[in-house]
């Protein structure tokens, strides 16, 4: 079984309830996408990383951008394209964020609503726009669970570590690090829910913790 076999199965199982809640202390911004959005957002932005990019088995897909919503869809869709996700080094496909200010990047997250840009997209780069103009339905998934994941473990590896049980994990971060990585291939193909909060001090991460019921 493959990680976007598992999230496949739990999109038919878990279908509307929330899977990714992201959550950013300086704007307010609350993000729910549930299983079958999740579902949904990883099979567009994988057939967009394949027909674009030609990013599958044993290409690197590089996450460069503060934490967000889009990093575990991103990560979702790499890996069922076959290819590995990681935050440096060099890659295939350079996903970057507004905030930043980038000069250059193959796929730009914008700081506008539904991650679309504010401004002017920098260079040739792809955007959120063109995630979602994607057809719904992923149907070249090379079925390769030995394919590297992220961090020198292959999906077969990452789904062997599932945090299962359902309910939900907490995880804070200002950019996205290896360890959410870790994280999104570890709870969401088994089902189990991921809050991602950026900016939060001690007193503020309690207070999401239990506003979005993580146990």
């Amino acid at each position: 079984m493959t990680i976007h076999d598992a999230l496949t199965a739990r999109a038919r199982e878990l279908g509307h309830s929330p899977a990714v809640v992201f959550r950013d202390a300086d704007t307010g911004e609350r993000t729910e996408l549930s299983w079958a959005t999740l579902h949904n957002w990883a099979s567009k932005g994988a057939n967009l990383l394949l027909d674009h990019f030609d990013a599958g088995l044993g290409a690197q897909v590089r996450l460069d951008m503060p934490a967000h919503w889009m990093a575990p869809v991103l990560s979702l869709a790499a890996w069922a394209t076959g290819a590995a996700v990681a935050v440096e080094g060099e890659c295939d496909v350079h996903v970057v964020h507004e905030a930043d200010e980038p000069e250059g990047g193959d796929l730009l997250v914008g700081i506008g609503m539904g991650g679309r840009p504010m401004g002017p997209v920098p260079g040739d780069a792809l955007t959120v726009v063109d995630v979602l103009a994607q057809p719904d339905d992923f149907v070249d998934d090379p079925g390769d669970e030995g394919a590297w994941a992220v961090g020198g473990r292959t999906q077969a590896t990452l789904l062997s570590e599932a945090i299962g049980g359902g309910g939900r994990v907490l995880h804070a971060a200002d950019r996205v690090d290896e360890a959410l990585l870790f994280l999104v291939a570890r709870t969401l193909p088994a089902g189990t829910g991921l809050v991602i909060a950026r900016g939060y001090d001690d007193v503020g991460l309690k207070k999401v913790a239990t506003e979005e019921k993580v146990a």
